[in-house]
């Protein structure tokens, strides 16, 4: 009774039964519409990541070739000593945050300090100055100390109280941990009165605002401290970590061996 029921199109069930196909048909429609879009559009993102990937390995490797040929080099005489010294980057157009490695938010930070008297073409002169003879560790001045602490109070501290905001402060921050983690100063740590005593204190805030336990700092600062710093077992510099452990893990093989042959 009822399939005739059905065959009648004048009966309701007929009807239902019609509509009821109609909206299955059309949903699957639907779905499959949708995965075709879905596969596309993921397909379309892998293709966008590869070439992003690409484009930024590319520009990578231009700007560690031009960085090679747009070096700088100058020399100053201490006593009987004469140091020669990378004096800037033709590349990277006076930005310190360009020296550092710094991301592009920092670098266009730089570039906006001007504005307040920050980040000058003098200012990083000096700052690139410093930076690589302190990174010979045959350079050994009593002043290395005198530098930081002036950055630390005139410029860190003039950010502050100029409320001039984290993001120029922490330029100036992560210079500093940087020149405390150069050979000359590590050097100067341990012929410095207390000077061990002095590193394990900074070490130990460095370790607090990576951890940020207590919440201290701001979220914008945990961020950069945990990109560009961790602790190892001696250095605390990312940039060094793997090839001061290495030397030394190879170091102490060779001292192995020593032994063994005798």
């Amino acid at each position: 009774m009822i399939s005739q029921l059905r065959m009648n199109r004048y009966s309701e069930l007929y009807y239902e039964s019609d509509d009821e196909e109609y909206e299955k048909r059309l949903l699957k429609e639907e779905e499959e519409k949708y995965k075709l879009k879905q596969e596309k559009y993921k397909l379309k993102e892998e293709k966008r990541k590869i070439k992003d990937d690409e484009n930024i390995k590319q520009y990578e490797m231009f700007y560690a070739n031009s960085i090679k040929r747009t070096k700088v080099y100058d020399k100053i005489k201490l006593g009987f000593s004469t140091f020669i010294y990378m004096s800037e980057i033709k590349e990277d157009y006076y930005n310190i945050a360009r020296y550092l490695n710094l991301d592009s938010f920092l670098q266009q930070t730089v570039d906006v300090g001007e504005l307040y008297g920050l980040f000058g073409k003098d200012e990083y002169l000096d700052m690139v100055k410093h930076m690589e003879l302190f990174k010979n560790k045959h350079y050994f001045p009593l002043e290395c100390f005198e530098y930081i602490r002036d950055i630390q109070q005139n410029q860190i501290s003039g950010c502050v109280m100029n409320n001039l905001g984290t993001t120029k402060r922490m330029v100036y921050e992560i210079y500093v941990i940087l020149l405390l983690d150069t050979a000359c100063v590590r050097k100067a740590f341990d012929y410095y009165p207390h000077g061990r005593y002095l590193m394990d204190v900074f070490k130990e805030s460095l370790e607090d605002k990576i951890k940020n336990p207590y919440k201290n700092i701001t979220d914008f600062e945990h961020k950069y401290y945990n990109k560009y710093f961790e602790l190892g077992k001696r250095y605390f510099a990312k940039r060094n970590n793997f090839k001061v452990l290495f030397r030394n893990y190879i170091r102490f093989i060779g001292k192995l061996m020593i032994l063994y042959k005798r």
